[in-house]
């Protein structure tokens, strides 16, 4: 390996690429072949987080010591690549070399960021955040849970589906999906009208400096461009935005933090993340209601239409989420026909798997139950009147040494607009403007519709 001093601190990146491509091997593949061979999981986004630069620094995060020890061992020895494990090593040390070095102020410089942390700062791996103490009895005994509500008969609430780091990337890789024709045609709508959007909360509130809390962020993939319209407003008037990104899942919030804060954008606005159930949000609000600026709740990607109690959240985010002039922007499917069958999205394949992902925290083979497992539309399954749900069951749940019957793994509601209007205005918000965008799926046609809702 050339030793040069001016080294550019990327040639770990550069090589692992070189290794990956001739091998022929993707993140997912890489995980797996060095989990089955040396039982040792490396992280699908830790993977990733070595291949790309980080929104801060600007480069590729590196992998700790002994984790670069077994990669290095296997990764060079497949037969296609021409890299040695010394030389994949070297370039770790000089990488590592090159950053402690780069962290260092020289005697006329002045010293670095201080490692307290402002509100809303983020310095290298380092996010401000807030975390909700009482997890631990989601977290810590998700079995436990589980079992009370299939003994119970309740249906699985959907933030079961995510709270693993399986969950996690299952869910990374549905938006990624081509046939998720539903996510795409909200992310399109959020980016060829953010402008629009943003220029309504302005109305709306008098002020560009919004707290903008995003209640399940996904992968950011919708909160990016709307968060840019926001911040560009807010320059104009010497403002700053807010991002609260909030979720049940930290892996989540990772995830859609690197996605808003690629390119520029993090040089405009602050971040705090929450990591906690929605039930706590009445708890957070103290969290985002800060400083006096206007507070903008995102709930988009259809999270109202995964709750088995719709109508109660929304009277509750307005109760006690919300204040006088806060603004809701709430994304819903809505069907056009009532007896239509199947919406488009993901193939019922793909749907079934991704539900019954809960129940193999309990050890149950979805294999065992593919043909137990029915999706069906069904009507009178949300108070708000026409609503049409697509609820997933599964007709016996068996294992260890225990049998559940009926099981009600997902709901997924489409609203009926008009009735959805008169719902909203029922428990109290008032409508500023509404967006939509059409969805065609293989017998009919859906809507996307955004909500921009505010409280009086």
């Amino acid at each position: 390996m050339n030793d040069r001093p001016e080294r550019s601190a990327q040639e770990f990146k550069d090589l692992f690429e070189r290794c990956l491509g001739e091998a022929g091997l993707t993140t997912r593949t890489l995980r797996l072949g060095v989990l089955a061979d040396t039982k040792q999981d490396l992280p699908e986004n830790s993977i990733d987080s070595w291949r790309r630069p980080h929104t801060t620094t600007g480069q590729p995060s590196l992998p700790r010591e002994e984790t670069v020890g077994v990669l290095a061992r296997w990764l060079c020895a497949r037969d296609a690549v021409t890299v040695t494990e010394e030389e994949l090593l070297a370039a770790w040390r000089a990488d590592k070399d090159a950053r402690a070095a780069s962290r260092k102020p020289r005697a006329d410089e002045p010293s670095g960021p201080p490692a307290r942390l402002g509100r809303g700062e983020f310095y290298e791996g380092i996010i401000d955040a807030s975390i909700y103490l009482g997890m631990d009895h989601l977290l810590g005994r998700v079995d436990h849970r589980l079992r009370e509500l299939l003994n119970t008969g309740q249906p699985i609430p959907t933030y079961f589906m995510y709270l693993t780091h399986r969950g996690y990337l299952n869910w990374v890789a549905r938006t990624e999906d081509p046939q998720y024709s539903y996510h795409r045609a909200g992310v399109e709508l959020c980016e060829s009208k953010g402008a629009e959007i943003a220029a309504a909360i302005l109305a709306a509130t008098g002020r560009a400096d919004v707290d903008f809390v995003s209640l399940g962020p996904g992968t950011g993939a919708k909160d990016r461009p709307l968060l840019e319209s926001l911040s560009a407003a807010a320059g104009r008037v010497a403002g700053t935005v807010y991002y609260y990104p909030y979720d049940i899942n930290p892996a989540m919030i990772v995830h859609a933090i690197q996605t808003v804060l690629g390119g520029d954008l993090a040089s405009k606005m602050l971040v705090k993340g929450i990591i906690a159930p929605f039930d706590s949000l009445g708890l957070f609000s103290h969290v985002y209601k800060d400083r006096a600026g206007p507070n903008v709740l995102g709930l988009l990607g259809n999270t109202l239409g995964n709750m088995s109690d719709d109508y109660g959240f929304l009277e509750t985010l307005l109760a006690s989420g919300m204040w006088p002039g806060d603004l809701l922007l709430l994304e819903v499917r809505c069907h056009v026909d009532e007896d239509a069958g199947q919406g488009p999205g993901l193939g019922e394949e793909t749907k079934k798997r991704l539900n019954f992902g809960p129940l193999e925290i309990l050890g149950a083979a979805y294999e065992d139950h593919r043909d137990l497992i029915t999706v069906r539309r069904e009507h009178s399954r949300s108070v708000i009147p026409g609503t049409v749900t697509t609820v997933t069951r599964c007709e016996r749940v068996q294992c260890g040494g225990m049998t559940w019957r009926d099981v009600r793994l997902c709901y997924v509601h489409e609203y009926s607009e008009a009735d959805l209007d008169d719902a909203l205005a029922e428990i109290g918000y008032t409508t500023v403007a509404k967006l939509h965008a059409g969805v065609r799926g293989a017998d009919s046609e859906r809507v996307v519709l955004l909500y921009l809702l505010q409280k009086p």
